[in-house]
Formats: C-alpha cells, sequence, structure tokens
C-alpha cells in the first residue's frame, strides 16, 4: 500500500531534475525543437489557417487534429506563465480501443463535457488523447484524473484506460517536456496505480535552477 501511494505521488529529486533536464532529446523532439525554433511567432489556435478542408477538428471524434498540439501547447503554456497560474496536461490512454470506433468517440464527447473547451483536447498517437487544463496544479488534477478513470472505463467497459499527468508549476517548460513527463507517468502505471503524475518539488527544483544559474 506503501508503495502505491509512494508511486502515485512520486517526487523527483533534483538529482532526477537534472537529469531529466540534461537527457538528450529523441530524434522527434529534436526535431519538432527545431521546427519550433524556426517559427517566429505562435498563433493561438482561433487564428491558425487549416491547411486542409478538414478544419481544426476530427469529425469522427470532435476533437482537434494532432498536428495542432503542439501550437496549442506552447501558446497555452505561455500565456500561463504570463500570468503565473499553473497548467496541467493528461494524456489518456485506452489500450485496444480503435480511434474509428464508436467507444473513443463516446470518450472524446465525454472529455468534452468534462474538458468544457473541444479545442484543448488532441488526438495523440494511434490510442491516445491529450488534455489541456489551465489553472489546475497536480494535486487537482490526480483528483479530476480519479473521477476520468471509472467514467472512461465505464464508457468503453473494460479498464484499459492509463492517465499520465504533468504539471507546469513554477517552471519555465516547454510542450514536448510536458508531454514527455505525461508519457513516462503512464509507462509507471499499471492496473494497481492505473493514474499517474508525475510531480516536481517546486521547492528543490527552485533551489536547483538558482544554484545553476
Amino acid at each position: 500500500e506503501d508503495n502505491e501511494e509512494i508511486e502515485k505521488h512520486t517526487e523527483v529529486t533534483p538529482e532526477e531534475v537534472q537529469a531529466i533536464l540534461a537527457e538528450p532529446l529523441t530524434d522527434e523532439q529534436a526535431a519538432e525543437a527545431n521546427k519550433e525554433k524556426s517559427e517566429p511567432a505562435r498563433l493561438p489556435v482561433d487564428d491558425i489557417k487549416p491547411e486542409s478542408p478538414s478544419g481544426l477538428y476530427n469529425p469522427d471524434t470532435g476533437i482537434s487534429w494532432e498536428s495542432y498540439l503542439s501550437t496549442r501547447l506552447n501558446n497555452e503554456i505561455d500565456r500561463a506563465t504570463a500570468s503565473e497560474i499553473d497548467l496541467s496536461l493528461f494524456i489518456i490512454k485506452l489500450t485496444n480501443v480503435s480511434k474509428n470506433s464508436e467507444s473513443f468517440k463516446n470518450v472524446c464527447n465525454y472529455l468534452t463535457i468534462q474538458f468544457q473547451f473541444k479545442d484543448l483536447l488532441f488526438e495523440y498517437k494511434e490510442d491516445s488523447i491529450v488534455a489541456i487544463k489551465i489553472s489546475m496544479n497536480v494535486d487537482e488534477a490526480l483528483k479530476l484524473a480519479e473521477k476520468l478513470y471509472s467514467d472512461i472505463c465505464n464508457i468503453i467497459n473494460s479498464k484499459n484506460c492509463r492517465i499520465g499527468i504533468s504539471s507546469r508549476s513554477i517552471r519555465m517548460v516547454g510542450g514536448g517536456r510536458l508531454i514527455f513527463e505525461a508519457e513516462q507517468a503512464i509507462e509507471h502505471s499499471d492496473e494497481t496505480s492505473p493514474v499517474i503524475a508525475f510531480r516536481v518539488d517546486s521547492e528543490k527544483y527552485r533551489q536547483l535552477m538558482e544554484a545553476n544559474q
């Protein structure tokens, strides 16, 4: 029981934070980072002009295409940083649930209600959904995710759901890092702990950053 609690609320030590920050990016992450650097400014999603007639949303799922995730996430992080508010990111993984299935679409409809804005919901890979929640810290995100997990399991009629969470906290962090952390959280999930948050101790992180200046 103690181990489960530790897994669900793991705090990252300063050494682990430093290791994560120093960790080389994958080829895909590096390409995305280079792409972001080459863009002089990011536009809000409302100002993005779709390159295809399909629009911002996939008509099959009703939520945003994955191709718009990076731009919107980084814009929301910039706004959250400027306003000094938190932001949490959820990756909801539905194993063995086809993206074309009625169950997947029902989950998307449910998440649209829970997160209120479908332009903060994105298809991700072949079996996942990314959700962005503004003004929500990691503890609040964990409480919400427990409810999401229970309801989604009822919708898909199975327990093939895992939720990974990452939060901006006080950090100057990019969207790619939050996605990476949420994916790492899912990697540590299992049937007994289906909801995992990547937690960074804010005070230790601040001390580490000050020490490295």
